[in-house]
């Protein structure tokens, strides 16, 4: 057979042995041109005619990973310096919002809950003479000037108390045993700050750490999702609410979801589109963060216009039929060829005849 848009070469079907009823591949004797007719009453294998058009659903083959939004992958830093006491939670640890993830000891907290105890001690004793002094000046019994300045020292501290016991409370300290019982703490526990998986521990008991340290890095597996690459070549054929199926390495089984969201850019390295899908919820105990996933989007039906896998021929990633040129068949390449099972797709005109089955036997 000659390459690509070249004549069929003269064919010719081999005797068949009497015990043998097989059909056999024609093969080419010498370069003049077949009459087709000759050539099918030869080979009823061989048959001829349009192409064919269906309604189907297009098959997009893609490959990504489980992931999480940015947004719910969090790293979690402690606001004071100091040396880890415990270290509660290992990799793969399930945890609620609120769980102590880590206790740490600052000596320094010490002298931060002394200054916000000696102003709540001293805003105490003004609120008592701000309360004498408004009494007095409405009766008359004192001046303004004197009520406006225990008012402004009032205040002062007040804002001063506040901004304290916000600081301690923010870093961790629980202030309400300091005020109503003069119980200092020497540590804090840092806590989860939502529900999830722990992904990584990067710090070990006895360290001393800094706020700029990363201590632990977790997901919240509740927005848990398939984040896959659609080549630029599929990208006009996925759409949102699309239904996808995929399957995850050294697992047999197939799961679903559903396309929610496409990126509105390609990703200039590697030419992808970014499509988020949300994974079924019945599903969502069997797939992990960070595994790999092949996956196939289901696009909407449309009407397409191909051949059977058995009029065509496969060589390397390329697809070839054999068209009808007057009276002689000529073997050509497929335009923007897109198998899907048993049918592969491609770019024709409306009258042409092509071989429709037994490609096998013209190879």
């Amino acid at each position: 057979m000659k390459s690509n848009n070249s004549l069929i070469s003269t064919l010719f079907i081999s005797l068949m042995l009497a015990c043998n009823t097989a059909v056999e591949p024609i093969t080419a004797e010498n370069d003049a041109a077949i009459d087709i007719e000759s050539l099918l009453e030869s080979n009823q294998k061989i048959r001829i005619g349009p192409v064919i058009t269906k309604s189907m659903n297009r098959i997009i083959e893609c490959s990504g990973r489980i992931d999480v939004p940015p947004s719910e992958f969090i790293s979690v830093h402690s606001r004071i310096k100091g040396v880890i006491d415990k270290v509660n939670y290992l990799p793969g640890d399930k945890v609620s919002r609120g769980d102590g993830l880590f206790v740490i000891n600052d000596p320094e907290l010490v002298e931060r809950q002394r200054i916000l105890a000696e102003t709540h001690a001293k805003f105490e004793q003004v609120e008592k003479e701000y309360d004498r002094q408004k009494l007095l000046y409405e009766s008359g019994a004192t001046s303004l000037k004197k009520f406006e300045n225990i008012s402004a020292e009032r205040k002062l501290l007040r804002a001063r108390f506040d901004g304290l016991s916000a600081e301690l409370q923010l870093i961790g300290v629980d202030t309400k045993p300091l005020l109503e019982e003069g119980s200092f703490s020497t540590y804090v526990i840092i806590r989860s700050p939502s529900n999830g998986y722990v992904h990584d521990v990067k710090v070990n008991k006895g360290q001393m750490i800094s706020p700029e340290d990363v201590l632990l890095e977790m997901a919240n597996d509740e927005h848990i999702h398939l984040e896959l690459q659609v080549l630029s070549k599929d990208v006009t054929s996925v759409g949102l609410d699309q239904k996808v199926s995929f399957r995850i390495p050294q697992d047999t089984s197939t799961y679903s979801a559903t396309l929610i969201k496409l990126n509105k850019m390609l990703d200039h390295e590697t030419g992808t589109l970014m499509a988020h899908c949300h994974i079924d919820e019945a599903h969502l105990e069997k797939v992990k963060v960070g595994m790999l996933a092949q996956a196939q989007i289901e696009t909407e039906p449309r009407m397409v216009s191909g051949l059977s896998r058995k009029a065509v021929v496969k060589e390397g990633e390329e697809y070839y039929g054999y068209r009808k040129s007057g009276d002689e068949l000529q073997k050509v390449l497929l335009k923007d060829a897109v198998p899907t099972g048993d049918f592969v797709e491609f770019t024709s005109k409306p009258d042409e005849v092509w071989v429709t089955d037994g490609a096998y036997y013209l190879q």
